[in-house]
């Protein structure tokens, strides 16, 4: 690979403008311990394009790059120090648990081409799904409803109910 190749394709670009914004209200609202109220934190992630569903819990600490990427169902819980590093849509439905110190990362790089290229693809997690704390959720994953992942997993692919 030649890392002075690399550019970032236009799918992943967003305004500096909404960057310095959502940078500065992350810091100060999200990622912050100080535990702001889940609805002005809901409402915050909103306003920056977030599809977030009513009695939505967002715990102290929580790192969202790209809020204009999420989708978040009706009663979900975020846990604390959760971090969602999106760069394509992550989908969680309701009543949800996503337990703290879980990771969510769906983008990656080709390092098998030259200029590193950017790959990413959605994570979706259906209904009634806890996510065990400080699990890790990569690009594709796709959670049935009703799955139970176990704590410390790291999953790369799907978890069917049952499994």
């Amino acid at each position: 690979m030649k890392l002075d190749q690399f550019e970032l394709s236009a799918k992943y670009r967003v305004s500096f403008v909404y960057q310095i914004f959502w940078v500065l209200a992350s810091r100060l609202f999200l990622e912050t311990r100080f535990p702001w109220p889940s609805n002005l934190k809901c409402a915050l992630l909103r306003l920056f394009g977030a599809k977030i569903g009513t009695r939505v819990i967002v715990k102290p600490a929580v790192k969202i790059k790209r809020p204009d990427l999420i989708v978040i169902g009706n009663c979900s819980w975020i846990g604390e120090r959760v971090w969602i590093e999106n760069i394509d849509l992550v989908s969680i439905g309701g009543d949800c648990c996503i337990s703290q110190g879980v990771k969510i990362i769906n983008g990656s790089h080709r390092f098998d081409r030259e200029a590193f290229d950017t790959i990413s693809a959605p994570v979706e997690i259906g209904d009634r799904v806890w996510v065990g704390a400080f699990s890790l959720l990569m690009l594709g994953v796709r959670l049935d409803s009703d799955v139970f992942v176990k704590a410390g997993s790291i999953l790369t692919s799907g978890a069917r109910k049952g499994e």
